[in-house]
């Protein structure tokens, strides 16, 4: 198969571009695999004794479900405070808990009355109460990968569809090269950015750092980029 004629590459372009601005709406772009931003609404804490007011649900740790007692067992050997790796629902593939999965005989969310946050688990001649949720809802109208996606998707788009515009124009090997680096080029982003939480999941990097990385990365790109100098030479 040879190469990609210049109309080839220059829809090829195009639709790069539409798939890096569509990115922008898939929650999973420079995301964390794991929820961050209501994480404590999942936290588990051993507490010295009920304060409160009214019975507490009473579980026997031999007849809890196996999620919860694990769940459990790593509260108490954190030395009493835990809070598991929750999946984004995003997630495809993942090595957290899911949010179906967590445990029916514990209670979580934020803003809980003191009744839903607290259960008595018995383990043999010992009896622990346990408080779940959290304390504090944040809002949060912008996520680190919101943000992160914005100034990294939408200049590449642009600057994908100006060099698409200016090989349309110049129709030169000079700019169809350039054409078809810039189109690997933010492939490349947009494939990055997908694969971001799933990388942090690893141990890799985190999506946050990642995405970092590739604005640095793009604007050095385009304060380098001589061909950009040259193309608007050109046009002007």
């Amino acid at each position: 198969m040879g190469p990609l004629s210049d109309q080839h590459l220059q829809v090829l372009g195009i639709v790069t571009a539409v798939l890096l601005v569509a990115l922008l709406f898939y929650p999973g772009t420079f995301s964390p695999p794991y929820t961050e931003i209501h994480a404590d609404q999942y936290s588990h804490t051993l507490v010295s004794e009920w304060e409160g007011e009214g019975e507490l649900p009473v579980y026997e740790y031999d007849e809890i479900s196996p999620v919860a007692r694990e769940l459990f067992d790593r509260t108490r050997n954190a030395e009493g405070s835990y809070t598991p790796d929750v999946c984004q629902e995003f997630m495809l593939v993942c090595d957290g808990y899911r949010e179906d999965e967590l445990p029916d005989e514990f209670t979580y969310g934020s803003y809980l009355s003191p009744s839903e946050a607290h259960v008595i688990v018995e383990d043999g001649n010992e009896s622990y109460v346990l408080k779940t949720g959290g304390n504090s809802q944040a809002d949060w109208f912008l996520s680190p990968g919101g943000l992160l996606s914005f100034v990294t998707l939408i200049p590449s788009a642009i600057f994908l569809v100006f060099v698409v515009g200016a090989s349309r124009i110049r129709g030169t090997a000079t700019a169809d090269r350039a054409l078809g680096a810039t189109t690997a080029g933010g492939a490349t982003i947009g494939v990055l950015a997908v694969l971001a939480p799933y990388l942090e999941m690893l141990g890799l990097i985190t999506a946050e750092t990642l995405g970092r990385l590739l604005v640095y990365a793009l604007f050095a790109g385009f304060v380098e980029i001589r061909y950009l100098r040259q193309i608007i030479t050109g046009l002007i």
